[in-house]
């Protein structure tokens, strides 16, 4: 079984998916419940009001790491600075995205993919999930 520990966020689905009340209801019950399993977390984002965006949220709390493109001048993918960040091999890194172009990036650096939203293709992601409401920790058990 593969050993998970870390998860890492895009700030662009946090954004889209916690729109209305109910997705950011969702969405701290499941960063509530991946803190309870001792999971690091990162959220990460090219947007430069990432974190005025978090604070709004009243999220920024459950992450252990929040990285945004322009903090340093290093050239690295930043779901790699996130894992080093984290002090986590990627391999053990799972990547909640709903793009394709950061499903894609997580596979190439080994890190496990979970797709979220109903335009994913199967082949995509290794686990794909319409949305984070009925989503809890049981979703890093892999095989």
């Amino acid at each position: 079984m593969k050993k998970v520990e870390g998860c890492i966020f895009h700030l662009d689905y946090i954004l889209s998916y916690s729109a209305n009340s109910m997705g950011l209801k969702d969405l701290k019950r499941f960063l509530i419940n991946l803190r309870m399993s001792d999971m690091k977390l990162a959220v990460i984002s090219k947007n430069n009001n990432m974190l005025d965006i978090i604070k709004m949220l009243k999220i920024e709390d459950f992450f252990d790491v929040i990285l945004n493109n322009n903090l340093d001048d290093d050239f690295k993918p930043l779901l790699l600075k996130a894992s080093e960040k984290l002090d986590i091999p990627s391999e053990n890194c799972v990547v909640f995205d709903s793009e394709i172009d950061g499903l894609n990036e997580a596979k190439l650096l080994n890190m496990t993919a979970i797709g979220i939203g109903t335009n994913i293709e199967p082949n995509m992601a290794d686990k794909i999930i319409p949305n984070l409401s009925d989503v809890n920790s049981s979703i890093l058990n892999f095989n």
